[in-house]
């Protein structure tokens, strides 16, 4: 893929999830597939970090799946960071809501 439409489908995919916050994008570049998909041999690499509504996610992953462009994606959630004590140890849960053995 030509550098101008790559930076057109990161731009377009986006502009459909900002809003919400900040959306950053690693781009990694072209790299060699594990295996062919499509015929193609290469793809390039894109990591989108973003917050959005689930409105928002889900016509972003529709985007994906009808865009010829997008050979593979996946959207992950990612968890809530675990809160820290002032002592900076992560907190756990008291050993009688853990659960026992």
């Amino acid at each position: 893929m030509e550098k101008v439409k790559l930076d057109e489908n990161i731009e377009k995919f986006k502009q459909m999830v900002a809003g919400e916050g900040e959306v950053k994008i690693d781009c990694w570049g072209k790299k060699r597939l594990a295996y062919q998909i499509a015929g193609k041999r290469e793809g390039v690499y894109v990591i989108m970090n973003f917050k959005a509504d689930i409105s928002k996610v889900r016509e972003l992953e529709r985007n994906f799946k009808i865009s010829e462009d997008v050979l593979r994606h996946i959207l992950i959630k990612k968890e809530k960071p675990v809160p820290e004590s002032s002592s900076g140890q992560a907190l756990t849960a008291p050993d009688s809501i853990k659960g026992r053995k």
